[in-house]
């Protein structure tokens, strides 16, 4: 009797041992807040292991976890806890409601509890690490809804940068390679873009660390030279001085990408502020001085007094039968 109790208290301890609770996910190997390439956060999947990618990319499944690629344009963040994910495109992926959804987050399997590793970005710029999450929430039944909810673990840090002109985010998107190898984050080049000094600071320290870096400014040049064209650009002063400064560049690179600017120049020659049209004259060395006498001549015409003596004074940094040619077209224009 005493064997049968003995064994039917063993048989029904057998479930309790069963549920306890289940050992922490292994976590993911990505720091919380950092920005990651899309190879980047890749690499740290085992070599060995077979992959596969669902959704256009969107996210990468192996027999030990899950990563996600997410645009923010596809997301809403309705608190700092949950991130909905609404595709664009009409994914099939999954016999289950919502088909855009894989299965595999959502199975109930060790990969599933492990949680996805989800990367945001914006556009073609870096990834940022936004945590580990689970699939919380997403529409069953008949209804024909594409959405999915991630719980994070904690709030998501992820931050966009302003939204900026059409023309400053098609830049951006080009330049997104270029200024990853320079180490330019775009997202604070969106700050700088809107006026923001720290963040300018945070630049200079790129472009002017123990001397000027002539590559960097190369790359940000057109970056510059296309938030110049708003007139009322708030930081012009600064980008035409750093432009300026690419004329010393001895590979020629940094002057040539400065050079594109010669019509932005001028447009700040006839500006209010003297500061900003000192530093227009200074990023306008970088032009064929040629093509600035003529172009000066013209712009001085329609200049104030006091705009035409600040081109007239810096024009004097000219070689001397460039200066006497700029003196003599610039006065006669003032004459007309």
């Amino acid at each position: 009797m005493i064997g049968c109790c003995s064994r039917w208290f063993y048989t029904y301890t057998m479930p309790a041992k069963d549920e306890r609770l289940a050992p922490p996910p292994e976590p993911y190997p990505y720091q919380l807040s950092a920005r990651y390439t899309r190879e980047q956060a890749l690499a740290a999947i085992p070599s060995h292991a077979a992959r596969t990618e669902l959704c256009a990319g969107r996210f990468v499944i192996w027999d030990a976890g899950v990563l996600g690629f997410l645009d923010s344009s596809e997301l809403g963040f309705e608190t700092p806890e949950f991130i909905d994910w609404r595709p664009t495109e009409d994914f099939r992926v999954s016999e289950e409601r919502p088909t855009c959804l894989p299965v595999q987050p959502r199975d109930g399997s060790a990969r599933a509890r492990r949680g996805v590793a989800l990367f945001i970005r914006r556009s073609q710029e870096p990834y940022v690490y936004a945590g580990r999450a689970e699939l919380s929430n997403w529409p069953i039944g008949a209804t024909r809804a594409q959405w999915a909810r991630f719980a994070v673990e904690g709030p998501v840090l992820f931050d966009p940068g302003p939204e900026l002109a059409s023309a400053l985010e098609a830049e951006l998107e080009r330049l997104a390679p270029s200024l990853e190898e320079a180490r330019i984050d775009p997202v604070v080049l969106r700050r700088v873009a809107k006026g923001d000094r720290d963040s300018w600071s945070e630049i200079l320290e790129v472009l002017f660390d123990q001397g000027t870096n002539f590559p960097e400014v190369r790359i940000i040049a057109p970056f510059l030279l296309k938030a110049l064209s708003d007139p009322h650009c708030p930081l012009a002063d600064e980008f035409l001085w750093v432009l300026g400064s690419a004329r010393e560049d001895p590979t020629g690179g940094a002057k040539l990408a400065a050079a594109a600017g010669l019509k932005v120049y001028l447009g700040f020659l006839a500006h209010p502020q003297p500061e900003i049209r000192r530093a227009a004259v200074f990023a306008l060395l970088n032009c064929d001085r040629a093509l600035v006498v003529e172009a000066g001549a013209t712009a001085c015409a329609r200049m104030p007094d006091l705009a035409a003596k600040t081109c007239l004074d810096a024009l004097g940094s000219l070689p001397a039968e460039l200066r006497m040619l700029a003196f003599s077209r610039i006065r006669g224009a003032l004459q007309r």
